[in-house]
């Protein structure tokens, strides 16, 4: 039982540890949302510039399959150098890329509800939605900046939240773990105290 509450206490231990940890990280990216993702651009493209690189490598290790090789080491190296170069790319690139798929899930939204509403069904409802996720569509792609920051700060609050739920949840299992101990102190190991 001792080793039990051991590891549990270990465990508390290590939750106090990752929700300063992640307050901090989580606070860091609510305050400076653009700072923290041109970080971010810049370890990945430090990534895949060296994933490019090695997969580049390869291919003077690797004449059977040079060309598959050189292709796949190209993609990761020239990405990787956008990011270090211009880490506003990989702010505005997430979010258009969203913006774009919506769009197109809206206009599919749009052709359906027209056939439907050829049909003779009343479709206010659903042309409203239709029409609402176009322009959320529209919107992602012209203001990508605004959506991108908005987005960091939603994750680093849910960052500070998790960390702090954690916190709480490993606490009460102390807790609860200890008052169990305490009122059973005549187990030990498993095994009954005679």
């Amino acid at each position: 039982m001792f080793n039990v509450l051991k590891k549990i206490y270990s465990i508390y231990n290590n939750a106090i540890a990752m929700a300063v940890i992640s307050c901090i990280f989580g606070a860091f990216l609510l305050v400076f949302p653009v700072g923290s993702v041109a970080m971010l651009s810049l370890i990945i493209g430090t990534l895949l510039v060296l994933a490019g690189c090695a997969l580049m490598g390869n291919y003077f290790l690797d004449q059977a399959t040079s060309g598959f090789t050189t292709g796949l080491g190209l993609f990761p190296l020239i990405f990787g150098i956008l990011l270090i170069a211009n880490p506003r790319f990989f702010i505005d690139f997430i979010p258009t890329m969203f913006g774009i798929y919506v769009l197109f899930v809206g206009l599919g939204e749009v052709s359906r509800v027209s056939k439907v509403k050829s049909m003779g069904y009343d479709v206010k409802l659903s042309s409203f939605m239709a029409f609402s996720t176009v322009v959320v569509g529209v919107c992602c792609i012209l203001f990508s900046w605004f959506v991108a920051k908005t987005a960091i700060r939603i994750v680093g609050a849910a960052i500070i939240y998790k960390g702090i739920s954690r916190l709480i949840y490993d606490k009460n299992m102390k807790n609860k773990t200890s008052d169990f101990y305490d009122n059973n102190s005549d187990i030990i190991d498993g095994k009954f105290r005679d």
